[in-house]
């Protein structure tokens, strides 16, 4: 699947002659709010673990409950966290990167059938809300401000994309001071789920930079 496959999928199905193909676009435009969701429930939930994490890595917790069982061993809890804090890099990346399929397959309709707003620069306005489509819009304007938002907003994806590596890697760091007193069992599995889910999500990075990712 390439961006330049998705440019030429309207051409091939025509809206006005094929009445599944609205069903195709309506379920693009829901399937994007879902990608969006998801990927910012990732982003959130890595920093939640984070702070989980710290607080119980600075031994000021000597005891959590998990839906009223009491834990007293919170150096495994400390190991479950940063396989946890792989998994959300994976998902977020996956749904930042289908997410922008998705819109560009969105954009590529209304340049085929709406020029005049394609022209326009108003292809944006058919995002639902959210913070990186709001900066996408207001980097139309133009001008300083349009620069500005179209910076700005590009600081915040590579952010979204890298700063979680730098949080799983200081997790697994921390935790070298524990090594010995989780069993195996536990500290390699952790590990190897946390850099494989972690290497995919970069694998995929590379991937869709090289494909031509358009934000």
């Amino acid at each position: 699947m390439s961006f330049k496959d998705i440019e030429t999928l309207w051409t091939n199905l025509d809206l006005s002659q094929n009445k599944h193909a609205e069903v195709f676009f309506n379920a693009l435009r829901e399937n994007r709010k879902e990608a969006d969701n998801r990927y910012r429930n990732s982003y959130y939930s890595i920093l939640l673990l984070a702070g989980i994490f710290y607080l119980l890595a600075s031994g000021d917790v000597q005891e959590v409950s998990v839906f009223s069982i009491k834990l007293s061993q919170v150096d495994v809890l400390r190991w479950v966290i940063p396989a946890l804090i792989g998994f959300f890099i994976y998902t977020g990346t996956a749904a930042f990167f289908v997410e922008n399929y998705l819109r560009q397959a969105t954009y590529s309709y209304i340049k085929r059938y709406l020029p005049e707003v394609y022209k326009m620069d108003l292809e944006a306005l058919s995002d639902h809300p959210s913070f990186m489509n709001a900066e996408r819009l207001f980097s139309r304007a133009g001008g300083a401000h349009g620069s500005i938002a179209s910076n700005f907003g590009g600081v915040i994806a590579v952010a979204l994309l890298t700063v979680n590596y730098g949080i799983l890697i200081s997790t697994l760091v921390s935790n070298l001071g524990v090594w010995k007193t989780a069993p195996l069992v536990l500290t390699v599995p952790s590990v190897v789920i946390a850099m494989l889910f972690a290497l995919r999500a970069a694998a995929m990075t590379v991937f869709v930079m090289k494909d031509g990712v358009n934000s």
